[in-house]
């Protein structure tokens, strides 16, 4: 019994980004050093953000390679690092090392604003805080923030974009769109704006305006990888696949650690039928962000229920669905789906059953009927493959 992909399973990587840096919508895992006690014992290091994820708190930052400046960089911006050495972090997206005096982790982020905002209350460190509370999901007390700030008379492009960015995360699309454009008519050459707008457009489905939006940014700025991948992702809705990898390929290229455009480009190569390409791509997007859920799971799923055999691996696919499932406490039906489905290809229709009962819970009503039908297959003591 062959059953056709759910259309539904994917929600792609399109990337909401700050002004004048880059948010990704997953964090990297904490990769914690580790030192022997005297007793023998292995001891873990705590890392200097426990996500790796900081932001900075100076006007004097500033990035190197070796003995050399990679410039400035702005106050209020937050990154993710995935290197620590004596006092020094490494943020793949400026390609720099900046000293970790110069940041603060993002999980103190609200703490060290509102302490500048206690001395005197300041428009800019208003900005900062709600761009901080927005990294850390609290998307109402950053609009809130934004909101305040602007009273206070700050009107950069910036902070519009910034409080565009909150309200696309709460949902309210149209007011995203009115922040955008008021982003837009104080700064026509912000490429960011565009970017985000053409994200906007996206989620309305108004995929042309989309791509109109995000192509300016990419005129405005040629390098700016997050505006190739977040048109792949349009492409992709639209059903053009070639162009879609060509975007992420163009993603890939400015930004050598983008490790969502690699597992988009990993989804779009699946659709075509290139599962050798497909995995590659995919290994290289857990490695670079080993805590994306999404990325762990999508690998997991082609190797549980490719067409063709050569590429099936159900100890490896139950490792990484599991993972999956572990970095969201089991909440998310799609993962529990992707584990039962890894489960059964690897023979252990047992616990197959059990997790596609639960994944079954977990799953929208659209989604809720081909999984049944999946699980009729486990009970059958039948792997699910996929057909394009």
């Amino acid at each position: 019994m062959t059953i056709s992909m759910r259309q539904d399973r994917q929600v792609k990587y399109g990337v909401v980004v700050f002004a004048d840096s880059a948010i990704f919508l997953t964090f990297a895992a904490v990769a914690l050093a580790q030192e022997t006690t005297k007793d023998g014992a292995v001891e873990a290091e705590p890392a200097f953000s426990a996500s790796r994820t900081v932001q900075v708190v100076t006007d004097k930052a500033e990035g190197f390679l070796g003995e050399k400046s990679q410039g400035k960089i702005l106050l209020g911006t937050v990154y993710r690092y995935t290197e620590e050495k004596d006092g020094w972090l490494f943020i793949p997206r400026v390609n720099a090392w900046v000293r970790s005096d110069q940041v603060v982790p993002i999980e103190r982020a609200d703490a060290h604003f509102t302490a500048v905002l206690k001395e005197k209350s300041d428009a800019e460190a208003l900005h900062h805080r709600g761009i901080a509370r927005q990294a850390l999901g609290e998307s109402e007390k950053s609009v809130a923030d934004l909101a305040e700030a602007i009273q206070l008379g700050l009107k950069s492009s910036a902070v519009f974009v910034n409080r565009g960015n909150a309200l696309y995360k709460l949902g309210n699309l149209r007011g995203a769109l009115d922040d955008y454009n008021r982003s837009i008519e104080i700064d026509e050459t912000n490429a960011l704006a565009y970017n985000n707008r053409a994200l906007t457009w996206a989620a309305m489905e108004n995929f042309d305006r989309a791509i109109q939006d995000a192509t300016h940014a990419i005129r405005l700025d040629p390098t700016y990888a997050e505006a190739y991948n977040n048109r792949g992702v349009t492409h992709r809705k639209r059903g053009d696949l070639q162009k879609a990898i060509q975007d992420y390929t163009e993603a890939i290229h400015h930004f050598t650690s983008y490790g969502d455009a690699y597992a988009n480009r990993g989804y779009a190569r699946v659709q075509l039928g290139e599962y050798a390409e497909a995995l590659h791509d995919y290994y290289q997007a857990v490695t670079i962000s080993p805590s994306s859920p999404q990325a762990f799971n999508d690998a997991a799923w082609l190797m549980a229920t490719c067409e063709e055999e050569e590429f099936l691996n159900g100890e490896r696919s139950v490792e990484y669905a599991r993972y999956a499932c572990e970095l969201t406490k089991y909440q998310n039906g799609e993962y529990v789906d992707t584990l039962a489905a890894a489960l059964a290809e690897s023979g252990d229709f047992e616990s197959a059953i059990k997790t596609q009962e639960q994944a079954i819970t977990l799953l929208s009503d659209v989604s809720r009927a081909s999984a049944e039908e999946r699980l009729q297959l486990y009970r059958d003591g039948m792997p699910f493959r996929v057909s394009h």
